[in-house]
Order: C-alpha cells, then structure tokens, then sequence
C-alpha cells in the first residue's frame, strides 16, 4: 500500500483473493489426478474448486480484499503443468520464470517493472509454444480436423461436407463439428502447415486482452488499474497475470479452440466501456467461435444492462453474419447434426471432470439434458436474487456458472475447466473494479426503473 494509506491490505488466505485463488489452485489439482480422470482425487479436488467459489461469492460482503498468499501463485503456476511437463523439457523453462517471479512480486513495485517483467515472460512462453509446434507431435483429433475444414473452406467446398478422422471419439469419420468463426481464424496456421500457429496467435491476443481488462488500459473512468505503487494492484495481485502464460502453454499444444473464444471475450469485456462498436464485434465473433461462451454471458446478461444490449446486438450479428451462411450452404439438417446431434449421439466418455462421467465410471445412471437445464434454470434464477457488488463479482458468478455447467456436461476435458479457470482468473484480477448493475426487476433492455 501506499505509505499513509489508513487501511491495511489482508494477506490471510480469508481474503477474497486468497479463497479464489486457492479455487485455482484445487482445479489444477483435479486435472492432476490422471489419464483416467474418474478418481477420488480429482472429483474431490474439482468439487473444492466450486465450493470455495460458492463460498467466496456466499460471504462477498465480508470478505476482506487482500493481497495474494506468498506460496499460492507459485504452486500454481508448477501445478498448471505438471501433467503436460513430459511433451518437453522446455517447458520448465516458464514455470520456473513464473515461479520466482511471484516469490519476488513485493519486489517489483513500479508498473514499469511488471510490464517488463510480463513481456519476458509472453516472450519465453511464445518460444516454447512454437518450439513445441515444430518438434512434438500430438494426435488430438482437434488438431487435423480444423486444418482440414479451414483448408476445404479456402478450396470453396463446404466444410461440413466433409468426413474427418477422429483419433478421440471413438468414430473412423466424423463431421466437422465446430462454430464457423474457427474456420477463419485458424487460416493463417492451416496454410503454414499446422493449426496450431494461430492458437500462439491467439494466445498472445488473449493474455493481452486479459492484462487490458485487469489494468484498465481502455477504461478512462479507471485511469489505468494498474498504479505505480499500491491500489488494488498491490504486492503480488499484479503478477498474478503471469499464470496466463503456463496455463495457456498445453491449451495451445493441443489446439484447443477456447484459445479463440477467450482472446474475443477478454477482448470485448476490455474495450466495452470505451470502444462499444469495436467490443461489440469481438463478442459477435465469440459467440461465432463456440456454443459454451452462452454459458459465461448467462450471469453477465442478468446484472449488466450495457453488457445485456450489446450481448442482444452481438448475438443478432453473429446468427446474420456468421452462422446463417454455413447453415443455407450446408443446408439446417446437416449443419444441426454435424455441430450438436452428433455430440448427442455419441457414446459416454469415461475419461472426462465430468458428473455424468464419474457415476458412468460406477455404472450408474446418468442424468439427461433435461435434468441438466433445470438445475441451470434454477442457479440462474438464484444469481438474480444475488447482488454482486462490483465486474469482479460478476465475473465470479460467471465462473460459477460455467463450471457448473461443465459438471453438469457429458464430458468436460481440460479445456473446459481452462475456460473457467480463465474467467476466474479475470475475476481475481479486476477486484475492486466498479460496474453498472441492473436489478431483476428493472427494464431488461434500459437496465432503468420502470
């Protein structure tokens, strides 16, 4: 804190940000629990990750805001990779940066310092990410699937014509089953040779659009949250915005598309007060990108009237623009099937941090898609009856949300809980930062008093 400041900043792990992030850190515990991803472990570990969310968002209004616990970002940033360090030994390399640079963090107290420190770090794990694109193969279907359709879109054939190999899903050909936005934005990595050159692309454009968020740089009315010495951003909150980078490193390795989806979202949530035209389009090309973003915006839509228009807006531009196309050109019986009845038809998989698969792995019933919607049906009408206080605490309930939601799901691999952990992350870095809110009973579209 800034000398003469008359309140002293927490550091007990009861602090809000402590409790989030030792969230973050149970859920990297429950990726650890192995191939087999139905053990004990892994579900007690990913169950402790929502209840200290519900928890943290139960006694929002006495929780202290403090400073993150020494030990936390530092176990965090080795446990992110600890299951994804065999692909190469290089990726040491960033978890140790990030490590001592959050022991140091109350050493770095000029802004000017963590912007170095961070484009160091941006810097190493861009290095890493291509050297793992160049060297170690990885046979994800992921992978050949989005080469392909992006490489059959840009010969003019319709791409969800084609028949694709699955090395996953328990199929010789599959359809091309994702959003069409992916197919343009994973061009410049298809024409190179591998798809994955436009997942570093997007990294890099996610962590920027998470540090934009988190320090204000877009927001006039915050002048920069991200002051010299302390403010919100004291002590080791600042480079908390490290674990990006080594939380990022596997999403790209696989060539998961929630790289794509997070950079739009970060993107739009950062430039939304200042630049509504611009957010606006990147939320558009979120919600092109994948069905699950409907999930984190759920909560957003309840509380923020000016998130809720420009969510209204974006989603008429996305259906016009993005998916009216691909569905009159692949005609709606085969798009509906190639991109949602075919997940539908497949079989349960037992590998997955999901509900439905831990009670398969017991040969138990499993609950269907009806069970699922009414229990999201019911939190959401719960988060409307609960007041969050600030964009930290929306973004929380977002997290929250979403991760039920991923319990919930058939199956829900690492990039699922990467996507929540990543909004969570966004939670913990923009704490103390204001935002507009809406009362249930208000106008929907004016968020005014009727």
């Amino acid at each position: 804190m800034q000398a003469g400041s008359s309140q002293s900043v927490p550091s007990s792990w009861l602090s809000r940000e402590g409790l989030l992030t030792l969230a973050l850190v149970a859920l990297c515990l429950a990726d650890l629990s192995g191939g087999g991803y139905a053990t004990w472990l892994g579900f007690a570990a990913l169950f402790t990750f929502m209840g200290l969310m519900a928890a943290v968002m139960l006694a929002s209004d006495r929780l202290p805001e403090g400073a993150i616990p020494r030990l936390a970002p530092p176990l965090l940033a080795v446990l992110l990779v600890v299951r994804f360090s065999t692909a190469s030994p290089i990726v040491i390399l960033p978890v140790a940066i990030t490590f001592v640079l959050c022991v140091l963090a109350d050493n770095l107290p000029s802004q000017k310092a963590v912007l170095l420190v961070l484009g160091l770090l941006v810097a190493v794990g861009t290095v890493v990410m291509v050297i793992w694109v160049r060297t170690i193969p990885n046979h994800v279907d992921v992978i050949p699937l989005i080469k392909d359709g992006s490489l059959r879109l840009f010969a003019g054939r319709d791409p969800y014509t084609g028949q694709y190999y699955s090395s996953t899903l328990g199929a010789t050909h599959i359809p091309y089953t994702y959003s069409p936005v992916t197919l343009f934005v994973a061009a410049p990595g298809a024409l190179l040779g591998d798809v994955r050159y436009s997942n570093i692309l997007f990294a890099l454009v996610t962590m920027a659009g998470l540090g934009a968020l988190a320090m204000g740089w877009f927001d006039r009315q915050s002048a920069g949250r991200l002051p010299a010495e302390g403010g919100v951003f004291a002590g080791r909150r600042k480079l908390l915005l490290v674990l990006a980078v080594p939380l990022m490193l596997p999403m790209v390795w696989a060539g998961w598309t929630e790289v794509f989806l997070l950079g739009f979202l970060f993107w739009w949530l950062a430039l939304r007060q200042e630049h509504p035209i611009i957010s606006t389009v990147c939320l558009a090309l979120a919600i092109g990108t994948k069905y699950t973003v409907v999930l984190p915006l759920a909560p957003l839509a309840v509380w923020a009237p000016r998130m809720r228009r420009q969510m209204i807006v974006a989603g008429i531009a996305s259906a016009v623009f993005v998916y009216l196309p691909f569905i009159i050109w692949a005609g709606p019986a085969r798009y509906l099937h190639d991109t949602i009845l075919y997940f539908l038809q497949l079989p349960q998989q037992p590998n997955t941090l999901a509900l439905q698969s831990l009670l398969a792995y017991f040969h138990l019933s499993t609950p269907g898609l009806g069970v699922t919607a009414l229990v999201l049906a019911c939190l959401l009408c719960a988060l409307a009856v609960w007041r969050p206080k600030d964009l930290s605490s929306l973004l929380l309930a977002a997290a929250f949300f979403t991760s039920v939601a991923f319990l919930l799901n058939r199956w829900s691999y690492f990039n699922y809980w990467a996507m929540a952990g990543y909004i969570l992350l966004a939670a913990i870095l923009t704490t103390g930062v204001d935002e507009p809110f809406a009362r249930p009973w208000e106008n929907f579209w004016t968020g005014r008093s009727r």
